[in-house]
């Protein structure tokens, strides 16, 4: 993290899930830090923006099953693109979170836990972030 300023890509189809994604980030980030957020719907969207923003991010946040294509797709580019990035994978699919742990992921979320009222989780994403 530059400057203070995290940089967070997060992948994520549905608005609601974006909308608490972005909720959840901006209460974990300390007073001293600036928040910048890039959201994308679509895993074509993602993939053209990995390849013109290199080593831009620091924590990517990848939906699991998207309409087409999955989040974890994107993650050998990522590690190639961004490779000191932490990843999170933030799917209701078991199996989903499980091949992003596999291909690289630093770490998995169900979805649906994914809340600003989850202690648990925002612990975790403070930890990831440090």
């Amino acid at each position: 993290m530059a400057n203070n300023q995290i940089n967070v890509f997060v992948l994520e189809d549905v608005p609601i899930f974006q909308k608490e994604i972005k909720r959840v980030l901006a209460e974990i980030v300390f007073t001293n830090q600036n928040l910048e957020v890039k959201q994308f719907f679509t895993l074509k969207d993602a993939e053209k923006q990995l390849q013109e923003l290199t080593n831009s991010f620091d924590l990517f946040i990848l939906d699991g099953s998207l309409e087409p294509g999955f989040g974890y797709e994107l993650i050998p580019t990522i590690k190639r693109t961004n490779p000191k990035a932490k990843i999170v994978m933030c799917s209701i699919s078991l199996k989903h979170n499980d091949t992003g742990l596999k291909n690289g992921a630093d770490m998995a979320i169900n979805k649906i836990d994914f809340s600003s009222k989850n202690q648990e989780i925002r612990t975790k994403l403070i930890e990831l972030l440090n």
